[in-house]
């Protein structure tokens, strides 16, 4: 990594100063003059344990102040100080299950995060299994659950625990691939949406028959009036559907608005067996 980003042999050498002076400014840097807000850069080292693999990507930024406004401040603070944004997330899940999160500072030492979701997810199978059967048992029970299972690594004994790893990785993978499709659908919705709307505007305005597009205009006298400015809507180019006429173009883009809107409906076939609207 150090080769990577351009660092001698000599330079850095120590992981810890590593990260405090490239890896942690860097994700600052980031988040400061980008849009990329969530990014974060992850390693998998912990007190005692050599650090050895890297990992980085978006995740939203979880403090005290917001998920978890009914927990102490100290411990609060512990949790966000300890542990991944995912642990955090399945800390806050099992607290509505009964977990007790002062048993963090002492009991997770040195506990991999696979390993914690892992168990988490299992007590959580448990608990949804037994509710589910008329069986449930109460949030002090449970709470202790989520202790045992990560302290005891309930999960590794079961024979489903890769499973179980590899649902919570899938989990969060999902999470963070939605996330990127949302993105990346808000900015071709963007770049294309005046183009699509106005080509499914043309294709509304052509199936229709003489009577729908009576009653359309008719119904949207006003708006069109309003839309064609001081020189007044006509009606008699408007029906004759004549793409030369100013009257069409005003149509056109009328109808791309109402859909942008969502107001009209995009064409599908044999939509003007009946009046349009």
């Amino acid at each position: 990594m150090r080769r990577y980003t351009g660092f001698t042999h000599s330079s850095y050498d120590q992981f810890k100063e590593f990260k405090r002076c490239v890896l942690q400014p860097a994700v600052r840097e980031i988040r400061k003059h980008t849009d990329y807000k969530d990014f974060f850069i992850e390693d998998n080292g912990g007190r005692g344990r050599k650090a050895t693999h890297l990992h980085f990507g978006f995740e939203p930024n979880f403090d005290s102040e917001d998920l978890f406004l009914n927990t102490s401040q100290d411990i609060a603070k512990t949790i966000v100080k300890k542990f991944s944004p995912a642990v955090q997330i399945s800390i806050r899940i099992a607290m509505d299950h009964g977990f007790n999160p002062r048993y963090i500072k002492d009991k997770f030492d040195n506990i991999p995060d696979d390993v914690i979701k892992a168990n988490f997810l299992y007590v959580e199978n448990i608990i949804t299994r037994e509710k589910r059967e008329g069986n449930p048992k109460s949030p002090e029970v449970y709470g202790k659950y989520f202790i045992k299972a990560v302290t005891e690594n309930w999960a590794l004994k079961n024979e489903k625990f890769d499973e179980m790893k590899e649902r919570a990785k899938k989990q969060e993978q999902n999470i963070e691939i939605q996330k990127k499709i949302k993105e990346a659908q808000e900015r071709d919705d963007v770049a294309n949406s005046n183009e699509f709307y106005r080509t499914n505007a043309i294709k509304y305005l052509d199936a229709m028959d003489f009577t729908a597009l009576d009653n359309f205009i008719r119904s949207n006298m006003n708006g069109l009036n309003a839309m064609a400015g001081k020189a007044v809507f006509n009606y008699e180019h408007a029906i004759s559907r004549k793409k030369n006429y100013r009257e069409y173009r005003i149509l056109v883009n009328f109808i791309t608005a109402k859909m942008t809107l969502r107001e009209i409906d995009l064409p599908q076939q044999d939509i003007f067996n009946h009046s349009s609207r």
